[in-house]
Parts: structure tokens; C-alpha cells; sequence
């Protein structure tokens, strides 16, 4: 299938399409500055082709519902006969649903509604927070589903939404009141406010091809005139398959972007306005930033569209027709095994982004990575051993941290530095590590003393319990390290430096390079604090910190499953023992829907556990909802996505300690 093919049935679904629909897209093209974007590598990352769900046919566009997801596939539900398509060779699309089992991954799919199904395209969708909302995409249908013509005998795509009703039935589709007869609108995302719908249009007064708008719902409960979302998201070619994450950041794919090729999945994060230097000639505005290329292997030399992640950042789906594949477009799941998403995906240039200038695209891939069903993608130039490489100067709590070993310099007098960080216990790289030095020949007394209040400086102690200096001064200047741990740094040859090293969770390491004495790589190895340790006694509680959910999720991630491990060997260890299990989320959403929700998330904790071997007798799972906060984030309170997080948590309480009683735990939340 060709990519322009391609384009107009997988990506507008304007099916019966007309010989001239090119012509009917020729719209006004304002002129548009070039566009800028950066491809961020990612070596962290697990992807997984869904080979459960996929098939021969077409399988794309996921969306998080419940225990699993929906997506669309052009094979044929058992409900209703389909109009077959001869654009793409195939059936119309429909919705399916597939769950995750009780190991966590995708069952067989099943048709997802038998009221939404049309002989028509039914197309990409999203739920509001409390799923009892679907808006999705649809060739425009009269008559009890069968297709509405106009002039140039096209079947557009408009959007429609319907109403929950009961556990698996829909209401009536309705049309929303944005929709144009002229033009197509799909592929809509809703907020998790419900006040934002994003979505993509070919209508007229866009920048291109397919543009990416946003409607705001009013007081009176519609949906105002869409607002064209403007040059530094779209281009002259196709904006399509938006998805707006709770943090307000807009992941997309285009066509018109620097990129691999084909589509490529990109996002911009929401900047809010800074009024703190603005003018009445220079008022700053709130609005999406540059867009970003996710990179590899995220995105490929094909199309990578139909991108969603949840709330923590740690796991999502998208679909791709990258080479071994099983069909024409298939959905893949991906993990990120350290950190979250944007430990990888940081807007600011780091390190190593000097080749990618802001008017430069991306070198395509001379090849595809190949993905197998769950195998690790990791780029060989960024592969860590375990230990770092004899050449290399470890620094750590372990070793005298004052480098002293000659290097060449150049002509200049200045000698570029070399720093790898690396996780002590994984052996990984650690991206957006921050790397903060200073020249400590040019730091007089006088700033010292400035910069701490007139005190000397304040000594921290380091992972091993020793003391290193604390110079918080503006002089001194920061770099963050790649994808691949590392960060570079010109240095004047003739200098005394004082480095830094630190990263959110983890301890922060200082070394100091003499005069003279500079190594192109230092491999810096930081370690994460232990957990406060625990005196297990009746009543003590604590935190299961790696147990995430999917949105609006209660099935058990793979990837979650550790935390829960830990529990499982401590109470095969003390049989005696009896815990609860309890489950809280955030404020979003109606407390009855939040009550329900963590019912079922500490009902699902529980069954692993008994899957597992541990007596049910023995664990007990308890929904909180939204009832028990820790911190201000109450429902109608403005919170960024950090501090929602802090709510949504999974804890468990000792309620018979048994033989325990006394002993000391360390191994949870690691």
C-alpha cells in the first residue's frame, strides 16, 4: 500500500472516495516558518509486538480502557456485515476490545460494542476519565448507520460521542456540533478534565494537509469553534492521531517534521506563560513548545502512529508497519525499564545533541531495528556491561575521587571531559543526569562566602559517609547527561574543577580534576538511597512503590509485579502473617467511580498474591478512592500531574504480625 493511499483510508477513513478527493483537499496554505525538532535516542526502552491481537490485517490505534485496551482492526465483527473497502483491500474498521489476563498481557480480541458497529469506518476513539464517555471517529452515516454523500461524492469523517449505559452497552451515537459537511474530523483525545477535545481536520484555513485542533467545552456543556492549534505544531503535509496526556503534554504524528520517514510520532509539552519579565510589548503566552522526535525505537523508517502512554510514564502502546510485523500495521506495547518516558525524551539539548542542529533532519536509519514479541530493542553503541571498561576512571564511594592522570590537550588550551554516569546496582546508563562543575580557580573567597550567607561552604555527605562541599553558586554551570549516560564539558586545561553528580532517587557523587590531570571518560557510578527501614510490628504500613497501573486500569503490569513479589517471599517467609492490601487514587473523577476503581486494583493485587500461593485467608483488599489524600490535591483543585502522582498509590498494612514481630524490612520499593 502506498503511502499516499495509505493516508487517505487508514488515516482520514473517508472511504467511497471520489477520483478527485486530492483536488478537494487543496486547501489555503499559510506560510509557515520552519519547523524545529530534535530526535531524542532511547536505549531504555522494552517494545513488544502484540502478536495476540494482531493479524494479517490491520490492528492500530489503541486506547486505555479498564483491564486492557480498544483499538481498531479492519477484520470483520461477528455482528454486522461490513462494506468492504477497495482503497485498502479490505473491510471496513471496527472496534475490538482485548483485556490483559492474570499475568498482565492482551487476551484475544472481541468485537467492543455491538451498538457502535456500522457498515462503515468506525475510527479512532478516546474515553473520558470515568469511561462513561466514547468519542470516537465515523464516516458520516444517516439512515440507521449507511453512508451520507455530498457534492464530490465523498463519505466524510466526522466525530461522534455516546453514553455508557449499563456494564457493556452504549447509547444512540450523536453527531458533535463541530462537524463540517465539507471537511473530515477524526481522531479525537479528550483531557482528563473533559474540558479539552483534540482531534485532526482537513478544513479549511489549515496549514496543510491534516491540522491538529482543540475544542474547549463551555459552561453551557457544548464544545466551542475549534481553535487551529498553529505553525509550531502543524505543517504544510499531515498533523494526525493526537493524544493528550494528563500532564498536558500533546504526543502526535506527522509527515511534515524532520523524522526516520513516514509518519513519526512526536510530542510538545504545555509551557505556561511567565509573567515575571513580560512588557505590555512582549506578554507571554501559554502554549505547546517545540515539538520533539521520540526516536528510536519508538519511531522507525515506516509509520509509527496511534502512540498512548499512562499516567506514570512508564508504559503504553503504538502501532507501526515496521518491517516483521505481523500485518499491514501492527500495535505494539513498550516499558520503560528505568525512570519514566521523559528521563529519555528531555527537550533541552543534552550532551551529545550538538549533530542536531535545529535546522538539520535527522539521518534515517540505514535499518530497521527488528523487534521480536518481547525482546529488548537496544542500540549496540549504547550497550553497558556491568563493570565499566579498564580504560575508563570509575568514580564512586569506593575510590579516591581527585583525577589525577595526564591527558592530551589541544591547541586552544581547552580539554573537552568526558562523564559517564551509571546506575551502580543495574549497570545501565542514567539519562538526564545532571553534571554541575566549576572552575574553582575562578570562585574567590569573597563568592564563596556570598553565596553562603557569609558562612563557609556546607559539607554533604556522600553514599559512602564522607563529606564533600556544597557550593551552590551561580557560577557554576550544569550539563545533563544522553540517553546513553554521558555528558561532555569543555574545560580550560589550566583549571581546578569541582563536579557534581546527581539525579532525582539517587545519592549525589562530587569529584574534583587538578590541573593537568583531565581523562576523556570518567565513569561515575551513582547508587539509589535504601528505603527506610521498617520494624515489622501490628499496624506498621508502608508503600509499594513500583505498583502502577494502566488508565482507568486494575490489572497487574508485568512490570509491576516485583513490588508484589517482595510482599509474596515475605509472607511465605512469616506464614503466620495477615496484611491489607489497600488501593488509593487521585481526586480526577467522581468518588463513587474513584471508590470502585481502587476496589478493584487492590482486588487484583490480592489475587496475584493468592495466584501466587499466599492463603486468601490471609490478605485482605481495601478501596480508598480518593478519600485518604496526601496533600492538597482535593477534586476542583488545579495540581500538576507530579503531585496527583503522590496520591495514586498502592500500600500494604500489617495486621497480625506473627512470628515478624520485631524484624526489620528493607527490601520494599527498591
Amino acid at each position: 500500500m502506498t503511502h499516499y493511499r495509505k493516508l487517505c483510508s487508514l488515516m482520514l477513513f473517508s472511504t467511497l472516495i471520489s477520483p478527485n478527493f486530492v483536488s478537494a483537499q487543496k486547501l489555503s496554505m499559510p506560510v509557515t516558518r520552519p519547523q524545529k525538532t530534535e530526535t531524542v535516542a532511547n536505549n531504555n526502552i522494552t517494545i513488544s509486538n502484540e502478536r495476540t491481537i494482531n493479524t494479517r490485517q490491520l490492528e492500530f490505534s489503541p486506547a486505555f480502557f479498564e483491564d486492557g485496551i480498544v483499538f481498531i482492526s479492519s477484520q470483520k465483527p461477528l455482528s454486522k456485515e461490513k462494506v468492504f473497502d477497495e482503497r485498502i483491500e479490505s473491510g471496513t474498521m471496527s472496534i475490538f476490545l482485548a483485556r490483559r489476563d492474570e499475568n498482565g498481557q492482551l487476551g484475544k480480541p472481541e468485537a467492543f460494542a455491538n451498538s457502535l458497529v456500522s457498515s462503515l469506518h468506525e475510527g479512532p476513539l478516546t474515553f473520558d476519565k470515568t469511561a462513561d464517555n466514547i468519542y470516537f471517529s465515523r464516516n458520516n452515516s444517516e439512515n440507521n448507520g449507511k453512508k451520507a454523500k455530498y457534492t464530490e461524492g465523498v463519505s466524510r469523517l466526522k466525530i461522534y460521542t455516546a453514553q455508557r449505559q449499563g456494564e457493556s452497552n452504549w447509547g444512540v451515537p450523536t453527531e458533535l456540533s463541530f462537524n463540517e459537511n465539507n471537511s473530515d474530523a477524526c481522531h479525537p483525545s479528550i483531557s482528563i478534565d473533559g474540558d479539552k477535545l483534540y482531534f485532526s481536520s482537513n478544513r479549511k484555513g489549515g496549514y496543510g494537509g491534516m491540522d491538529l485542533y482543540v475544542c474547549e467545552k463551555t459552561q453551557a456543556g457544548t464544545w466551542s469553534k475549534p481553535r487551529n492549534l498553529g505553525a509550531k505544531i502543524n505543517t504544510a503535509k499531515n498533523e494526525v492521531f493526537p493524544f493528550i496526556h494528563a500532564d498536558g503534554t500533546l504526543f502526535y504524528s506527522s509527515d511534515g517534521l524532520k523524522g526516520l520517514g513516514g509518519l513519526d510520532i512526536f510530542y510538545a509539552q504545555w509551557k505556561v506563560a511567565d509573567f515575571s519579565n513580560s512588557t505590555a510589548n512582549n506578554a507571554p503566552r501559554s502554549g505547546f513548545g517545540t515539538p520533539v522526535n521520540l526516536g528510536e525505537p519508538l519511531n522507525s523508517n515506516k509509520d509509527d502512529f496511534g502512540f498512548i502512554v499512562d499516567l506514570d510514564l512508564k508504559n503504553g502502546y503504538l502501532t507501526s508497519n515496521k518491517k516483521d510485523g505481523v500485518g499491514g500495521d501492527d500495535i505494539y506495547s513498550f516499558t520503560v525499564d528505568e525512570g519514566t518516558l521523559f528521563d529519555h525524551l528531555k527537550e533541552e539539548k543534552n550532551a551529545n545533541a550538538d549533530a542536531l542542529s535545529e535546522n538539520v533532519a535527522a539521518t534515517p536509519p540505514s535499518s530497521t531495528p527488528k523487534i521480536e514479541a518481547k525482546t529488548k530493542v537496544v542500540p549496540k553503541q549504547s550497550r553497558t556491561p556491568n563493570a565499566p571498561a579498564k580504560t575508563n576512571t570509575v568514580i564512586n564511594s569506593n575510590v579516591n575521587n581527585d583525577i589525577n592522570s595526564d591527558i592530551k590537550s589541544n591547541k586552544t588550551g581547552n580539554e573537552w571531559v568526558s562523564l559517564i554516569v551509571i546506575d551502580r546496582q543495574t549497570g545501565k546508563p542514567i539519562a538526564n543526569a545532571n553534571a554541575a562543575y566549576l572552575n574553582l580557580n575562578d570562585l574567590s573567597v569573597l563568592d564563596i562566602l556570598a553565596e553562603n550567607n557569609g558562612k563557609n561552604p556546607t559539607p554533604f555527605i556522600k553514599s559512602d559517609g564522607s563529606f564533600a562541599l556544597e557550593l551552590v553558586t551561580e557560577k557554576m554551570t550544569n550539563k545533563s547527561t544522553n540517553s546513553g549516560g554521558k555528558a561532555q564539558f569543555k574545560t580550560n586545561k589550566d583549571g581546578n574543577y569541582v563536579i557534581n553528580v546527581s539525579k532525582e532517587g539517587y545519592g549525589t557523587e562530587q569529584l574534583t580534576l587538578k590541573k593537568g590531570a583531565l581523562r576523556d571518560d570518567i565513569v561515575v557510578l551513582l547508587s539509589r538511597p535504601s528505603p527506610e527501614p521498617i520494624a515489622i510490628k501490628q499496624g506498621a504500613s508502608f508503600k509499594l512503590n513500583n505498583v502502577y497501573y494502566n488508565y482507568n486500569d486494575a490489572a497487574i503490569r508485568p512490570d509491576a509485579a516485583k513490588d508484589l513479589d517482595v510482599l509474596f517471599d515475605l509472607m511465605t517467609k512469616y506464614p503466620d502473617m495477615e496484611v491489607e492490601l489497600s488501593s488509593h487514587t487521585d481526586a480526577r473523577g467522581t468518588p463513587d467511580y474513584n471508590l470502585t476503581l481502587s476496589q478493584r486494583r487492590a482486588e487484583s493485587a490480592v489475587q496475584y498474591l493468592v495466584r501466587k500461593g499466599i492463603d486468601n485467608q490471609r490478605i485482605t483488599a481495601v478501596g480508598h478512592g480518593e478519600s485518604r489524600l496526601k496533600n492538597h490535591c482535593a477534586s476542583g483543585v488545579y495540581c500538576s500531574e507530579n503531585e496527583h502522582k503522590i496520591n495514586r498509590r498502592t500500600e500494604v498494612k500489617i495486621v497480625k504480625s506473627g512470628s515478624a514481630e520485631g524484624q526489620i524490612f528493607t527490601d520494599y520499593g527498591k
